[in-house]
């Protein structure tokens, strides 16, 4: 795919830049993220939930350009887990939790999410991100957990914008 080669070219010269310590585009990159996401890791950190961003982009720049705004995180590729808009990928991804918030600003994979056994899928649109719906689903978790007492097994995905 001559778009997918572009894209890991470019993404590569833009983290040899961060890595180079350029502040410029250091702050472009951060800028590249949804208005809240950092917020968001935080407060999913804070509630002992592990997070994971599933993107068909560069995982190691989007690793370090959410490093940029101070989110630490696992970050998982289809070639790892499978295509984003096939439901046994989101099967793959839950593996080893026992509930999982999901979420996308695509419809697509929200349904095969979904179909996949997630148990809350939140839809934000990407225009005007709003993650009430998520920090609602987060506190369902944790509600879920002091109910039940059990062990910490839950992870949120989170879109790379």
């Amino acid at each position: 795919d001559p778009f997918r080669a572009k894209y890991v070219e470019a993404a590569g010269r833009v983290l040899d830049e961060i890595l180079a310590g350029n502040a410029e585009t250091t702050a472009e990159v951060r800028n590249t993220f949804y208005p809240g996401v950092q917020e968001l890791f935080n407060t999913a950190s804070a509630a002992g939930l592990d997070t994971i961003v599933y993107s068909s982009g560069n995982s190691v720049f989007i690793r370090k350009g959410l490093e940029c705004i101070g989110v630490h995180t696992m970050v998982k590729e289809p070639r790892e887990v499978g295509p984003k808009k096939e439901f046994s990928s989101y099967r793959k991804l839950q593996e080893g939790y026992s509930r999982t918030v999901y979420v996308t600003d695509d419809q697509q994979e929200a349904e095969a999410a979904r179909h996949g056994g997630i148990n809350s899928v939140v839809m934000i649109d990407p225009e005007a991100p709003d993650f009430k719906e998520v920090y609602n689903a987060i506190a369902a978790l944790q509600d879920a957990d002091i109910r039940m007492n059990c062990t910490r097994a839950e992870s949120i995905g989170i879109p790379h914008g």
